[in-house]
């Protein structure tokens, strides 16, 4: 499983809000929830870096590069659009198969 490595990113300024991951997503997967190692969501993905692009501009393709939006963010947008919602804490690791079975059902 990969990690956050990131709270800012090229050509985007620290943000309270968002933050940069090393997973591999695919093009459609933007608002997929991103998940920690316990099954717990801590964001939901927002946009895939745009290689081809930055390619052009640097001669080096970046790979799996995603900007995602924190917990924060969505519990303040939840809140203010009065959706309810549960947290949880993390109480301890599960597998990835674990995760994944969880989160399609």
């Amino acid at each position: 499983m990969r990690s956050v490595y990131s709270v800012g990113g090229a050509g985007m300024a620290r943000s309270a809000i968002s933050f940069v991951t090393a997973i591999t997503t695919l093009l459609s997967i933007s608002s997929a929830s991103l998940l920690d190692t316990g099954g717990n969501i801590v964001g939901v993905v927002a946009e895939k870096l745009n290689a081809l692009k930055i390619a052009r501009a640097t001669g080096d393709i970046p790979e799996n590069i995603n900007f995602a939006i924190k917990t924060g963010a969505l519990r303040d947008f939840l809140d203010n659009s009065v959706v309810p919602y549960r947290t949880a804490e993390t109480k301890s690791e599960i597998k990835t198969a674990e995760i994944t079975a969880a989160a399609r059902a």
